[in-house]
């Protein structure tokens, strides 16, 4: 602070080092600069999606509760709650890309609790994808570039499979690699 108040000291002349031109600024310097622009906007993008998935969440929990509240037990279809759960997985691999791994655990536990509650009722969701695609389980819908799986692998459900036993309740849906 001292070089401040020198440069503001009544009856002073600014010393000709203030008066020359400024260093001129390292090329790291821009890289880091760069780097850290394009970092922030990936996280606006993030958060961005982040949002758009909680409303999603949040309209669909409120139409699972409008839709489920006057329908007797016996005639409840689980289809909305396979959804819910659905975009909740979704949730959580955004939350976890974004490395907020304490709300993506969260959001875990009420995957957990709901996968309970299906098994109660005799389903299985099969939420992770498979090795080898299965054409009784799985329909694939889309391609993604992932360098570490083999070409024509499975790489993530985007729609659970649902089996009560070994019938299949529910077909999932899977986006497949491409190598680049």
């Amino acid at each position: 602070m001292n070089w401040f108040r020198r440069l503001f000291t009544p009856g002073r002349e600014p010393t000709p080092a203030l008066l020359e031109a400024p260093a001129p600024v390292p090329p790291w310097a821009l890289d880091l600069l760069e780097g850290v622009q394009k970092a922030g906007r990936a996280q606006a993008r993030a958060m961005a999606r982040i949002e758009a998935l909680e409303s999603k969440l949040e309209g669909g929990f409120a139409d699972l509760r409008s839709r489920v509240s006057p329908r007797p037990a016996a005639a409840l279809s689980f289809d909305e709650v396979l959804d819910a759960m659905d975009i909740l997985d979704e949730a959580c691999r955004t939350l976890e890309g974004a490395g907020n791994a304490p709300a993506a655990q969260g959001l875990r536990g009420v995957v957990d609790r709901l996968q309970r509650f299906l098994a109660r009722m005799g389903l299985t969701r099969v939420a992770e994808p498979p090795v080898t695609l299965d054409g009784r389980l799985f329909r694939a819908v889309g391609i993604v570039e992932r360098p570490d799986l083999a070409d024509g692998a499975p790489a993530q459900v985007v729609r659970a499979a649902t089996l009560a036993g070994e019938r299949v309740v529910r077909e999932g849906e899977v986006l497949i690699n491409r190598r680049p």
